[in-house]
């Protein structure tokens, strides 16, 4: 299968190795750069800190020495990568905010301190909202921004041109949005008949309509293993 994947670059090579190992052809093309922030990072009265994206780890992991806090991780790939940067306490999550939070809810003290969420400029859902509900005190702390591409990267150009791919691959609303910008803008939207894509929910899904996809199929949950299950490509 050939592949185009438009996650951030960090993202996209460790799951370009995984689909190459599975013996797809990968195209790498970034729709975003991430942007990293350095700002003190405050610890005091946090009971357990929240990263809804890899990222999130990242940005946290260059500016703290801190590991030994629970955390609590949206989804099976964050929660790889706070592994990866030396947490043990582990608690990983459905795939977005509501789970997140559910299980915040039911596995947590309000009284126990902070719940620190460390995010990007831009996220999903209401997670403060839904732990300031339940009596939780919640602080967010923006540590990146994910900034838009100004055009569609070479090797998507091109392939795309020659017909050179079987699937693309989205994992968030605004990337879908920005894949149809750049798209438009390179004249390519006659170049998409023959792609299937996925998306990671439906909301993803919806923001690839008026396409002229073959097919756009998405997962019933937000994780990256049904996304690959979906596409055939699990284990």
């Amino acid at each position: 299968m050939r592949i185009l994947l438009t996650r951030p670059l960090q993202d996209g090579l460790a799951l370009k190795s995984r689909l190459e190992a599975k013996g797809c052809t990968v195209t790498l093309a970034p729709l975003m750069t991430i942007e990293y922030r350095s700002a003190p990072v405050s610890l005091d009265g946090v009971q357990t800190i929240f990263f809804t994206s890899a990222n999130g780890v990242r940005a946290f992991a260059r500016l703290s020495p801190e590991r030994d806090l629970p955390v609590y991780a949206v989804g099976q790939a964050t929660g790889a990568e706070a592994e990866r940067s030396g947490f043990t306490a582990i608690h990983i999550s459905g795939g977005d905010a509501i789970a997140l939070a559910r299980d915040a809810i039911a596995g947590l003290n309000p009284d126990g301190g902070t719940l620190l969420h460390i995010a990007g400029t831009v996220t999903k859902g209401d997670l403060g909202g839904q732990l300031e509900r339940a009596g939780f005190t919640y602080r967010k702390q923006e540590l990146y921004a994910a900034e838009p591409v100004s055009h569609l990267p070479a090797d998507a150009r091109e392939g795309l041109k020659a017909g050179a791919f079987d699937a693309a691959l989205f994992y968030s609303p605004r990337t879908a949005r920005l894949f149809r910008a750049r798209v438009a803008e390179a004249g390519l939207e006659d170049r998409l008949a023959g792609i299937d894509a996925y998306a990671l929910s439906a909301a993803v899904a919806e923001a690839l309509s008026g396409l002229t996809w073959r097919q756009v199929r998405h997962t019933d949950r937000p994780e990256e293993s049904a996304l690959l299950a979906l596409m055939g490509l699990a284990g």
